[in-house]
């Protein structure tokens, strides 16, 4: 339930950080993150999530090639702005329009994808 807070508390309103976690080896982000990773980065796999502590559905965008986001390898318009081991924070040096966010959250829930739910923590 923590990990659920902490993403939406992250996520509201956000339209110029991407915000990623390390889950099971691998570098992932959520809700407006997971939009702009998945326009940004190619070959990230996008998943839908249910949160059912909060009767919400996240979307989860995992990044199947890191390579992308090494240091050297950032797009010139992002920065990393915090790294560590198991979190990171990145800074686009323009915004994401929330009206964009929302149309693409709609289609991606609406398509056929893998769906899991978050443990509750």
């Amino acid at each position: 339930m923590e990990r659920v807070l902490d993403i939406l508390a992250k996520e509201t309103d956000n339209s110029q950080y991407i915000y990623l976690y390390r889950e099971e080896g691998k570098w992932c982000a959520y809700e407006q993150s997971a939009c702009q990773v998945s326009t940004i980065i190619k070959g990230c796999r996008l998943e839908k999530v249910v949160a059912p502590t909060h009767e919400c559905i996240l979307i989860k965008a995992v990044l199947e090639d890191e390579s992308q986001l090494l240091t050297g390898n950032c797009p010139a318009y992002l920065s990393v702005v915090e790294q560590g081991t198991e979190n990171m924070a990145l800074k686009k040096k323009s915004k994401l329009d929330y009206d964009i966010f929302s149309y693409w959250k709609i289609a991606v829930v609406k398509e056929k994808r893998k769906t899991t739910v978050m443990a509750t923590i």
